[in-house]
């Protein structure tokens, strides 16, 4: 996850908006091309997200960006 120059990143909040759409890691490995073990890393701890695996998820899985977005700026 990129840093903000700011503020730090709420990745709670970036955590929360993937739960609320009811993603695993399962679901988002094949999105973002890791295994399956690593994903459920990433959704324990969201900051080891890069932006473009948080762009293929809301493209592929129909999480809105603007969503994500503003979880991150919160």
């Amino acid at each position: 996850m990129p840093r903000l120059k700011k503020e730090k990143p709420n990745f709670e909040a970036v955590q929360r908006v993937l739960y609320s759409y009811y993603l695993n890691g399962n679901r988002i490995a094949p999105v973002i091309g890791v295994s399956g073990t690593t994903a459920r890393k990433r959704m324990q701890n969201p900051e080891l997200f890069t932006l473009k695996d948080l762009y293929n998820i809301s493209k592929c899985l129909g999480v809105p960006w603007h969503e994500i977005r503003e979880a991150m700026i919160r």
